[in-house]
């Protein structure tokens, strides 16, 4: 199987799951295009086992899920899927039948872990396909998952070159400035310049700030919210260049998906909730995967 499209599938499972419990939610893929040559049921048990541990600790707030490949030399890949959250998280007693149910062993936090953080750590296997499972959590950062594991793969060659937008200029809108985080390294690896707003007004004030001569964007995506709403893309149509294409991404149940924006559309991403700004501190707790929470 193609992992890169295996794991975009998984991971758009969980939009409704994450939509019902008011989370925002985020996917990105890194690394190599790879063809898993390994039992797919087996890994795809594994996944959901996992993030739906993690959606199970978060009762709202923010959710960023992502995967990255390395090939090596004897023809076997090495796999690793992040779950990582932040918001309100579950009490540590059910906390603690997440961990067991996982099968993963508690062990103690790093020493010099400020006590008031309430710092979790435990590890453990995944008994279907022996993944290494790391799991790390405090009251600053939240929650995150690990998984790790390697498999035989090959490299997939890419016979097509990837399109190239030769630098179209993208705006992206949305009151909750992590919404575009894993969208944005997607679009500027495909040649899209990007700039966020995080209201239609603040987009329409730029432009109407811009000279005749200033490049407008070739596509606007709005993220529906209550900074964001049909009215509102209607009356920025009406600045925009007849050539640029305005997509307004609504949550699945939105009664805009039935009202329609002329000259735009409508889509329901992976990308909502975009109801709230996740903490700051989510963003070093993805980067990093909590190494110092994780490692003695």
């Amino acid at each position: 199987m193609n992992f890169a499209e295996f794991f975009t599938h998984s991971a758009r499972e969980l939009v409704p799951l994450a939509w019902k419990k008011n989370l925002l939610f985020l996917f990105d893929f890194r690394g190599p295009f790879v063809f898993v040559e390994s039992d797919t049921r087996a890994l795809y048990e594994t996944l959901q086992r996992v993030s739906l541990s993690a959606l199970e600790l978060l009762h709202d707030g923010f959710i960023f899920m992502s995967a990255q490949t390395g090939m090596n030399e004897d023809r076997t890949a090495d796999l690793s899927i992040s779950i990582a959250g932040t918001g309100q998280r579950a009490d540590d007693a059910q906390l603690g039948r997440v961990l067991r149910r996982l099968g993963m062993h508690e062990r103690p936090p790093l020493e010099g872990a400020p006590a008031h953080e309430n710092a979790r750590v435990a590890v453990g296997t995944c008994p279907i396909t022996g993944a290494a499972l790391t799991f790390a959590a405090n009251r600053s950062d939240g929650v995150l998952f690990a998984c790790d594991l390697r498999v035989p793969a090959r490299l997939i060659e890419e016979t097509v070159p990837e399109p190239d937008a030769e630098g179209a200029r993208v705006w992206l809108i949305a009151d909750a400035p992590l919404t575009y985080q894993s969208l944005v390294r997607r679009l500027q690896r495909l040649g899209w310049a990007t700039s966020s707003f995080t209201s239609v007004q603040e987009a329409s004030a730029q432009l109407v700030r811009m000279t005749p001569g200033m490049a407008r964007p070739s596509l606007v995506v709005g993220a529906e919210s209550t900074q964001v709403t049909l009215e509102q893309m209607r009356s920025l149509r009406q600045l925009l260049p007849s050539r640029t294409q305005l997509v307004l991404a609504a949550p699945i149940d939105s009664k805009t998906r039935t009202s329609g924006l002329p000259g735009a559309r409508t889509a329901s991403p992976a990308l909502f909730p975009a109801r709230r700004s996740p903490p700051r501190s989510c963003s070093p707790t993805v980067r990093g995967r909590w190494s110092s929470m994780t490692t003695r």
